[in-house]
């Protein structure tokens, strides 16, 4: 079929299947100083018309923001980063603006981005508190926002949060649901509470190769003791580090 008047495509449109995709295919060439026309295809269809954009251009829907919380929890090198900025850089590809923010208590990287243990690398920001995370968010206004390390965040993070969310955006939120001695850590228990979406991830025990579900912290090489300070960041070349443990092979001493 070919109709030769501009006003064709929206006739075309009217006949086609709704779960026909309409596809636009177009060139158009000057002879003479005058335009030829071009050739508009739909399926079987085909239109002639001088300007086939003008007169078939399909809307583009913009991405519609909705109201969504997602809690990736799970134990130290269990690839909560990695996900996190496997989450942003999908929605990057797909035009939508991002913001990853980290705390700045975390000195193991350099301020302005975050890296995984697997080398990825994204942008970020450094926020003090939570209210310091509300400020930025206001400021940037991103479709979505991603909170690395939320443990240390204190206790207002919840409540800002669902302001955040409200706005309404995507927030992502990733950090250690236990603490060191196996007990629920922070602010993580209440958020996965709250959460429309929850990831629970796992690392493999150092110890014997199967799951692991539990952070160990060790002092001077030897577990730490129950009674130790809750927040000790590690990897710093002090007397603390951190290994991943299955239950079974998590020790922490009295």
């Amino acid at each position: 079929m070919a109709v030769s008047t501009p006003n064709a495509a929206p006739a075309i449109r009217q006949r086609l299947r709704p779960s026909m995709p309409f596809c636009i295919c177009h060139s158009s060439r000057r002879s003479g100083g005058v335009k030829r026309l071009s050739i508009l295809t739909c399926g079987k269809y085909r239109v002639r018309t001088p300007d086939p954009l003008a007169s078939a251009r399909i809307p583009r829907m913009a991405a519609q923001r909705i109201p969504w919380l997602h809690v990736i929890a799970g134990c130290m090198s269990s690839g909560k980063t990695a996900e996190v900025v496997r989450l942003l850089s999908r929605r990057e590809i797909a035009g939508q603006s991002v913001l990853l923010i980290t705390p700045s208590r975390d000195t193991r990287v350099a301020p302005g981005e975050v890296v995984s243990r697997t080398g990825t690398r994204f942008p970020s920001v450094v926020a003090a508190d939570a209210s310091a995370i509300r400020a930025e968010v206001l400021k940037r206004d991103p479709d979505a926002v991603a909170i690395e390390e939320a443990q240390f965040f204190g206790a207002d993070l919840p409540g800002i949060l669902e302001e955040l969310v409200a706005g309404p955006r995507t927030v992502i939120v990733s950090g250690l649901d236990q603490d060191f001695a196996g007990r629920p850590f922070a602010t993580i228990p209440e958020l996965l509470a709250r959460a429309d979406e929850v990831t629970k991830l796992t690392a493999i025990c150092v110890k014997c190769g199967r799951e692991a579900t539990r952070t160990q912290r060790m002092r001077n090489g030897q577990p730490a003791s129950v009674s130790d300070e809750l927040i000790v960041i590690g990897g710093m070349g002090g007397d603390d580090t951190y290994e991943a443990r299955c239950r079974a092979c998590h020790v922490v001493l009295p």
